[in-house]
């Protein structure tokens, strides 16, 4: 007997050591390398180059996609700006303060709508996956979704549980603002709508009441989803006014697997890093996820409390209308940010209902979560950081990166460059190239960036610098692997490149070119 409780004391504190420990590290990873991993992405520096416009008076209120500017993640940037000067690193804090909130708040708000085990399962599982992790550490306002979610759900469970027309209220204010950050969150919106009609169903016509009484059985379920697939036949793709012409059983196993993938982590490596890890491991990790998803919901439906059924229906109902209008192009990698909604409401529903299993939790939950945790930290650690260090990224050509990242490198040699000389012009025909170095540079008044995107702009530009002697110190800025054509095309308009360098990334390739222009003579 006292063996036997002596192997539980141990067995309870080597569990609460590794907790600890997969806890600090998957914090760990949200703070390091702010500076250089990845390497800056223009929508990033969009935000700062935002600020500083807007102590100027110059502010565009509408971002590069054409949504309105999201103010909880504006105004936050604003403020770092007017204290610190600019820096990538400086770009990302308000994505990591709210990564790291999701995490308090998860636990505090579980443990007060469940108990501690809830909030424990929850908030460790939110802490792991790679794409809360990467997010936390990426200066996009859909960085912010999962603490957003996360207020929303539990706003709806209390309103579910403690029905009241001031939640009702509290909860659809809550949609909006959800709306505010990304448009994507309107496929939460019959979370809203199901709780509402559980707290106004006494008001509502004797036929309505019942309907809304069905809709929450499981035969009420299935016609709904039915509903759904069926209507993916039938949806239109505008873009090229026709039918979308494959079946919605391809869309659906298609969308099953990428959105296996969104938990796994393999969408944000390929995104972000570019690596291509183990794919046994990741099918692994897919199927872990599908069961765990296949359980919870079969689980919700079942149980016999009305909040557990109808969080259910009402996600079930979210994620057909999302696949529906989304399909798999919206879970795939470089568009998974219009998943990102998904991320909080699915682990919380999911881990809940794990949580309670008896049966379960109290011997196996809390081990396989932490291997589950274990693997997804060792995977970002290869994939993500150390991928990024040995290769520079094999990415997208702005998220690669060196010891000091590149653009940073360019940003910093021109500003010494005009330390001794004249002002200069800096020509870029790429976005983010130029948000980066409009970013970099905005403080220093001798440097000024033009944003020239096609040929026929540049074309003209350069066809009016004067042709004297006295003219303006223009220079280039563009990614190594365009310069050969931008040089072609320069030469073809009376210019040639001359004085000026090339930007390595940790694998010692150059991926950002910075060259002088001269007037061909003749």
């Amino acid at each position: 007997m006292v063996d036997s409780a002596h192997g539980n004391r141990i067995a309870h504190g080597v569990e609460v050591i590794s907790l600890l420990a997969v806890g600090v590290v998957a914090i760990y990873f949200r703070v390091h390398s702010l500076h250089n991993a990845p390497g800056l992405n223009g929508d990033e520096a969009w935000y700062g180059n935002f600020a500083f416009d807007f102590f100027h008076y110059s502010p565009e209120f509408f971002t590069p996609n054409g949504n309105p500017v999201n103010p909880f993640f504006i105004i936050p940037t604003m403020l770092l700006h007017l204290v610190f000067d600019p820096s990538i690193a400086l770009l990302r804090v308000t994505s990591l303060l709210s990564g790291l909130a999701a995490l308090v708040v998860n636990y505090w708000l579980a443990s007060r709508m469940y108990d501690r085990r809830t909030a424990l399962i929850t908030t460790l599982l939110l802490a792991v996956l790679p794409m809360t992790i990467a997010y936390s550490r990426f200066g996009w306002d859909c960085s912010q979704l999962p603490l957003a979610t996360t207020f929303f759900i539990y706003s709806v469970i209390a309103c579910v549980r403690w029905p009241s027309e001031n939640r009702v209220r509290l909860v659809w204010g809550l949609l909006v603002a959800l709306l505010v950050i990304h448009p994507t969150t309107i496929f939460l919106a019959p979370l809203a709508a199901f709780a509402t009609l559980k707290v106004l169903r006494d008001e509502l016509p004797h036929r309505l009441k019942s309907f809304a009484d069905w809709i929450q059985t499981s035969r009420g379920v299935i016609a709904m989803v039915s509903c759904c697939v069926l209507a993916s036949l039938l949806i239109h793709d505008w873009r090229h006014g026709q039918l979308i012409p494959y079946t919605s059983a391809e869309r659906l196993l298609n969308s099953l697997v990428l959105f296996g993938d969104l938990f796994s982590g393999k969408t944000i490596y390929f995104f972000i890093s570019g690596a291509e890890g183990n794919e046994f491991v990741w099918m692994m990790m897919r199927y872990f996820v599908l069961i765990a998803c296949g359980f919870a919901f079969r689980a919700g439906l079942k149980s016999p409390h009305e909040e557990e059924r109808l969080l259910a229906v009402s996600l079930l109902v979210s994620l057909s209308a999302f696949f529906v209008v989304g399909g798999p192009k919206a879970l795939s990698p470089n568009f998974e940010r219009y998943s990102m909604f998904l991320i909080a409401p699915l682990i919380i529903f999911v881990a809940r209902r794990i949580a309670i299993q008896t049966w379960l939790a109290q011997k196996y939950v809390l081990p396989i979560l932490l291997t589950f945790g274990a693997v997804q930290l060792v995977q970002f650690q290869m994939y993500y950081f150390q991928h990024l260090q040995t290769t520079g990224g094999t990415s997208a050509a702005t998220f690669q990166t060196g010891v000091v990242e590149p653009k940073q490198q360019a940003a910093t040699y021109l500003e010494n460059l005009v330390k001794s000389e004249s002002p200069i012009t800096v020509i870029t025909q790429d976005f983010h190239c130029y948000q980066s170095l409009r970013y970099l540079t905005y403080l220093d008044s001798k440097i000024q960036v033009l944003f020239l995107s096609t040929d026929e702009e540049l074309a003209t530009w350069l066809r009016e610098i004067p042709d004297e002697s006295g003219a303006p110190q223009i220079w280039t800025m563009s990614f190594s692997r365009d310069f050969n054509t931008l040089k072609k095309f320069l030469e073809l308009n009376s210019f040639t490149t001359v004085a000026g360098t090339d930007f390595d990334n940790f694998a010692r390739q150059p991926v950002v070119t910075v060259r002088n222009l001269e007037r061909l003579s003749g």
